[in-house]
């Protein structure tokens, strides 16, 4: 038996490496092993030199994975990334056009896996898995986002430092907020408006019931939808959802004016994206 407080209290200490643990992921070890390969790739350079050798898998069945890295080497990334982010000129558009470039290719090789794999052959399967291990070891698209992220609000390095010459300590906590706002639709965003948009065709065609919507032309929509979006209940929430569950909440909603829903949750976005760059005008990080 696996005794999993042990694991969360890891704290082997090898010569020259001191082991952390970090996070516990709804993820077999068959994919992390995938996924780990990429930490080690520089796939985001440039801009970013984002990647580390080590790191250390745990899977307990029915749970997921624990994250278990290097503390010092994940200091010294984070210092370099933190470098790179102050040193190159239009960092973030840089950074923009290499993740959409890291994330296409992820988005294509998961796509070709959405066939019927009892026509191919042998042959044919093993390659579209070694197109989907290349693409997701290119770079580790995970864990960069959020450790960039981190770095850009650690008070240690320039974004804070120089917000600390310019904002009062009382509205530091109100403009790191606005400056950490998306400028893309995150995926509950999506999954939200793809649902909501779903429930609006529902109400105009005042389907009431499951087996009304099963059989109208909305069916192969919501099929989409939950292609689209299931993993993200399997993969954060550990649960898959059956279809009937999304059958229900979008009945649900067709009945509560989901339009209204729809245009307030637009506006909010909309808004904060105005805010945001009203903000980024007026501190104008331009100047180092």
């Amino acid at each position: 038996m696996i005794n999993k407080k042990r694991i969360k209290n890891f704290s082997y200490k090898p010569t020259g490496v001191e082991w952390e643990y970090v996070n516990l992921r709804n993820i077999s070890l068959l994919q992390i092993s995938i996924w780990a390969r990429g930490l080690n790739n520089p796939g985001f350079y440039p801009p970013l030199r984002f990647h580390f050798g080590n790191y250390i898998g745990v899977g307990v069945p029915s749970e997921g994975n624990h994250g278990i890295f290097d503390r010092k080497l994940m200091e010294r990334v984070l210092k370099t990334m933190q470098k790179d982010i102050d040193c190159t000129d239009n960092f973030a558009l840089k950074l923009r056009k290499r993740a959409e470039f890291i994330y296409s290719k992820i988005t294509k090789a998961s796509r070709s896996l959405n066939v019927n794999l009892e026509k191919l052959s042998n042959k044919n399967i093993i390659k579209l898995y070694q197109k989907f291990k290349e693409a997701m070891i290119f770079s580790p698209v995970i864990l960069m986002p959020m450790y960039a992220v981190d770095g850009c609000l650690d008070e240690k390095y320039h974004p804070v430092k120089f917000l600390k010459k310019k904002i009062k300590k009382e509205e530091m906590g109100r403009v790191l907020a606005i400056l950490s706002t998306t400028t893309y639709k995150t995926v509950a965003f999506l999954e939200r408006e793809s649902i909501l948009k779903i429930a609006i065709r529902i109400r105009k065609n005042k389907i009431r019931s499951i087996r009304a919507l099963e059989k109208s032309r909305l069916d192969k929509i919501i099929e989409k939808h939950i292609l689209d979006f299931q993993w993200m209940h399997s993969e954060y929430l550990s649960e898959t959802l059956e279809k009937k569950i999304y059958l229900e909440e979008m009945i649900k909603l067709s009945k509560k004016y989901p339009e209204e829903e729809l245009k307030k949750m637009r506006a909010n976005a909309k808004k904060a994206l105005n805010d945001r760059k009203k903000l980024l005008d007026e501190i104008d990080f331009s100047q180092r």
